[in-house]
């Protein structure tokens, strides 16, 4: 949430805090919205650059795959909005279709968050059941390739030398391994010491804030605000609505 206030120190001028306290308050409040309402598109801006309020890019996912890679956090844009009254305008995120309040998950985001998870407290770990039909995902073909994973040739080409073994390709992993022999895969190698698997890991969300103004951009705001608060401050937005 970022809140926008009359007496803002630092941004407006004593002159202007006198004005604004001389104010109706109604008048006060629609200065105030303006203001936020300024806020609340640079906030979105930042979204669309994908950047922070300072001009600064914001750390791409660990996992970006070649090519163009998707932008991140679009979803809020839709979420900012503006509330407030006399005294105090804000600029926050609402709750969305998210599970827990869109604010939660924003916040997220804008902090930054740090928290240890383990294969037993995860969807993966928890919920997910060995099945004969479901199959070997790209990710896990190339595990067992890399470790140099064999099958029986036959298995490959009934025409091969029986007894024989072969490192499949990842594409006919993916055809012919269901997720049991994968795990079982996974279970032998974790066994004779091949591999290792991780039973926790820390998973790290850095910092990649989007609301806010720099105090340039602020004072701006409140610029072109006092310009114009005097024409069409006591038009209410259902004046506005045609038929």
């Amino acid at each position: 949430m970022i809140k926008v206030q009359w007496d803002e120190k630092g941004v407006l001028r004593t002159d202007e805090i006198l004005k604004a306290l001389a104010m109706p308050a109604t008048k006060r409040e629609r200065l105030l919205r303006r203001v936020a309402k300024e806020v609340q598109k640079i906030s979105k801006r930042n979204i669309t650059k994908q950047q922070s309020p300072d001009g600064k890019a914001w750390k791409a996912r660990r996992n970006k795959r070649k090519g163009k890679s998707k932008k991140m956090l679009t979803g809020f844009k839709k979420l900012i909005y503006v509330s407030g009254n006399k005294d105090a305008a804000k600029v926050s995120v609402g709750k969305g279709s998210y599970r827990i309040h869109g604010a939660y998950v924003a916040n997220f985001h804008q902090q930054g968050h740090r928290r240890k998870a383990n294969k037993d407290n995860t969807p993966t770990g928890r919920e997910t059941q060995l099945s004969d039909t479901e199959m070997c995902t790209k990710g896990q073909a190339k595990a067992l390739r890399n470790i140099g994973y064999e099958v029986y040739a036959r298995r490959i080409n009934p025409k091969a030398k029986r007894g024989s073994k072969r490192v499949p390709t990842i594409k006919w992993m993916t055809q012919n391994l269901t997720q049991y022999e994968v795990k079982g895969a996974f279970k032998k190698l974790r066994e004779l010491g091949l591999v290792r698997i991780k039973s926790s890991w820390e998973i790290v969300v850095p910092p990649r804030k989007f609301l806010g103004a720099t105090r340039q951009s602020l004072r701006k705001a409140w610029t072109r605000a006092f310009q114009g608060i005097d024409y069409g401050w006591k038009v209410q937005p259902k004046h506005l609505r045609r038929g």
